[in-house]
């Protein structure tokens, strides 16, 4: 079984770009964790500055265990998504004093294999800088899966792509080559996920998404 999922980070909108030497929305860094366990933990990077958004990816090979929130005020569930065997969440939140280096876990109500992976972008702002995150389960063993489509409400977006699969032989993914590759992680063993994220951008306003990858 795997899931494929879309969001869209969109840059400050055009009365809210000042000064003109604001920075445009740029990736910032990224890190992931997979494990078996009730609360797995990511650290978030070193480089990530106040009002960075963080994007936080979220797969439990398991669909019955309740998952999050994560620890950290500020959170908000863009998208969730659960099949008969997996489930997956996206988690968004705006940097606060403190965080870098900071430890974020993910409560699991039972022992699963999961995989978390963080991305930190610079040059959003407000609250609602996620303008759209669609979510698909696939419960067919084709190796090639795509990501649903999304509408960018405007111009200059970033495009998030994320997939993730639960396996006990696949070992990675090979991603649309027009994607740019921020992390991957896979686990051990009979029941892993194995997830990739990355994105593409900036790109203009309306229906976008349908990247492949193949696992």
């Amino acid at each position: 079984m795997s899931f494929a999922g879309t969001a869209v980070v969109a840059p400050p909108p055009a009365a809210a770009k000042q000064p003109p030497s604001a920075a445009a929305l740029a990736f910032r860094a990224a890190a992931q964790t997979n494990a078996n366990s009730t609360v797995p933990a990511v650290t978030v990077p070193s480089s990530v500055q106040v009002g960075d958004g963080t994007l936080l990816f979220v797969t439990v090979n398991d669909a019955a265990p309740t998952v999050g929130p994560p620890s950290g005020s500020g959170w908000r569930l863009a998208a969730s998504k659960s099949g008969s065997t997996m489930q997956t969440q996206l988690w968004a939140r705006t940097a606060q004093a403190g965080d870098a280096g900071s430890v974020v876990q993910v409560p699991i109500s039972t022992l699963a294999k999961s995989a978390v992976q963080l991305l930190a972008y610079s040059g959003v702002t407000g609250s609602a800088w996620v303008d759209a995150a669609v979510p698909m389960i696939d419960g067919t063993t084709a190796s090639i899966r795509t990501t649903p489509k999304v509408t960018a409400g405007s111009s200059g977006i970033t495009l998030v792509s994320y997939w993730a699969n639960k396996s006990s032989a696949d070992n990675g993914w090979t991603a649309d080559p027009s994607l740019g590759v921020r992390c991957q992680t896979t686990g051990t063993d009979s029941g892993r996920i194995t997830s990739l994220v990355g994105d593409t951008g900036p790109v203009g306003a309306g229906v976008r998404g349908q990247l492949t990858a193949t696992a």
